[in-house]
């Protein structure tokens, strides 16, 4: 009986690298980013309760 290579049963590894949607010296382009008004989302006081300002990041990252 012949001896297999060790691994020889194991599937072939692959490697995808995505292309990047932008390479060094292209144009800046933001567009695709949604940036709210100023003052859209409330600046809580510095000296805030931390559970009076709970929901404060849901509405940043919301949009």
């Amino acid at each position: 009986m012949p001896r297999q290579q060790p691994g020889a049963n194991r599937p072939n590894l692959s490697l995808h690298v995505p292309e990047p949607p932008y390479r060094p010296g292209d144009a800046v382009d933001y567009s695709w980013l949604d940036i709210p008004e100023p003052d859209a989302i409330p600046r809580p006081d510095e000296a805030a309760d931390p559970a009076a300002i709970r929901e404060l990041p849901a509405l940043i990252f919301a949009n």
